[in-house]
Order: structure tokens, then C-alpha cells, then sequence
């Protein structure tokens, strides 16, 4: 059977992840559940993330993972502790790389870091900053419609309503003066030329999956694991967006997405 590997998610944003993961991780089966029915988690109270939470990595379970990515930072900015303690496999969060490549990038120490309410509230983000650069100034900004203009694929160029969103809730944010801005939700990269656009070219982006790459899987690979997606809504929308997400069409072309009642983890 090989090595395989979970991955899960509110919706489409954990392929990001993914995406940056192939070519660089070694496994043979690579399991992808998106739960499309629920999307998004950010909007959620603490309790019901990790009720979610724990469903989605029961039904990865039953898919033989040997190791599963939380590939959304709403979930593990709120409930990979209790994640860890309720399972024995082993589970990765997307935050801490994320939150070690920024300090190591930014220059001036304003740091900014967008993402679901969620994540926000929690504030895991800038004190895992100030505790590796104790003199940064972190700036936080919620961004709750990036998610939904994400998932309904209002994300290509021309589309003004992206841009709009873009300049309203990254306006204080440049204004601080910032140089490094942690897109702190997987959905988030799918907006770059908007979130460039704003900011200009000189402030770096730090793209969470390109940060767990970079950290825990460093050696390249030639292998081309199967890629199982499942969905608990929308099988046919996630087939049609998901090309938008992943670079090499290799990945996707013999791939199936598959229905699931998550609820019934």
C-alpha cells in the first residue's frame, strides 16, 4: 500500500498546500478532503472548528493516513492541541513555518498577517511572532470575504470585486508600513496579483504551504503519488475549480473527486 498522507480543509484552500507539497513529499497515496458543505471555517465558534475538526481527521483515519497536514489555519490556529492529544497519529499544523520564514524576512519588524476571524480571535499568530522577534509589531486584519469570493472563483484578473475587497481590508495595513504580510489562510494565495496590486511588489508574501515545504519537506522527488479527493459538497464545482489550484495538471488528471456524508465521522 505504501505511505500515505492526509490532508484536510474547509474547501479549496488547503490544494495550495498540497500544490506546494508536490514534487517534494514522498509518499505513495496522498488522501485530500475538502469540507465544502461547511466552508468556511473561520466564521465558527472554537467548539464547533474542532467538532469539525475531529470528523475530518476520523475520516481520513478510515482512509489508512499514516500522517495528516491540517491544511487550514483556522483549525490549527484553534484546535491542533487538542488535535495531538486525541489521536495518535501524527499531526502537522501550517502556522508555525509560516510564522518562522516571516521574521526571518522582514526588515523593518512590521509584519502583517490577514486571515479568517477565527484565526484572528485567536491571536496565535502574532504570539508565535513576538515570541521568536519580541520587537515586532504585528498588525492583524479578518478578512471574511476573501474566503467566499475564493470559493465561488472570483479570483481571476478583472474581476473589480476582488480587487475592491482587497484595497478595503489591506488599507491599514499598508498605512503601518508594513514589509512582510502572512497570508494566514490557505484560501489567501489565489489572490496574490490583487493583494500585489495594493501593497506593491516590495512587501513579500509569505504563502503558509510554500513555508511547511520549505521546512519539513526539503528533497525533491519524482514520484507522482495518486491523489484521492473527497468533498462533502459539490463533487462537480471542486472538480471544475481545482485546476485553479493545482500547477501541474499531471496531479489531477486521473483523479476522481468523491462524495462524502462527513457527518457521519
Amino acid at each position: 500500500m505504501g505511505k500515505v498522507l492526509g490532508i484536510f480543509d474547509s474547501g479549496l484552500g488547503g490544494l495550495t498546500v498540497l500544490d506546494s507539497l508536490l514534487g517534494y513529499c514522498d509518499y505513495d497515496r496522498i488522501v485530500y478532503f475538502g469540507d465544502t458543505e461547511r466552508v468556511p471555517y473561520g466564521a465558527h465558534k472554537k467548539t464547533t472548528i474542532l467538532e469539525y475538526a475531529k470528523q475530518d481527521v476520523r475520516f481520513l483515519l478510515s482512509k489508512g493516513v499514516d500522517e495528516i497536514i491540517v491544511a487550514c489555519a483556522t483549525v490549527t490556529s484553534n484546535a491542533i492541541g487538542e488535535l495531538k492529544q486525541a489521536f495518535e497519529v501524527p499531526i502537522i499544523g501550517i502556522i508555525d513555518a509560516a510564522v518562522e520564514k516571516a521574521c526571518k524576512s522582514t526588515i523593518n519588524g512590521n509584519i502583517g498577517v490577514i486571515a479568517t476571524k477565527a484565526s484572528i480571535s485567536s491571536n496565535v499568530y502574532e504570539k508565535s511572532i513576538n515570541k521568536i522577534l519580541p520587537s515586532a509589531k504585528v498588525f492583524n486584519k479578518a478578512c471574511p470575504l476573501f474566503v467566499p469570493l475564493i470559493e465561488y472563483g472570483f479570483t481571476h484578473e478583472g474581476v473589480e470585486v476582488s480587487y475592491k475587497a482587497c484595497e478595503y481590508y489591506l488599507k491599514d495595513l499598508k498605512e503601518n508600513n508594513i514589509d512582510t504580510l502572512i497570508l494566514g489562510c490557505t484560501h489567501y494565495p489565489l489572490l496574490k496579483p490583487q493583494i500585489v496590486n495594493v501593497l506593491g511588489e516590495n512587501v513579500k508574501l509569505i504563502d503558509v504551504g510554500v513555508a511547511l515545504q520549505e521546512k519539513k519537506y526539503q528533497t525533491k522527488t519524482t514520484k507522482l503519488p495518486r491523489i484521492d479527493f473527497y468533498v462533502s459538497n459539490e463533487p462537480e464545482k471542486f472538480t471544475i475549480e481545482m485546476s485553479k489550484f493545482i500547477s501541474n495538471n499531471l496531479f489531477i488528471k486521473n483523479s476522481t473527486v468523491s462524495l462524502i456524508h462527513i457527518e457521519d465521522y
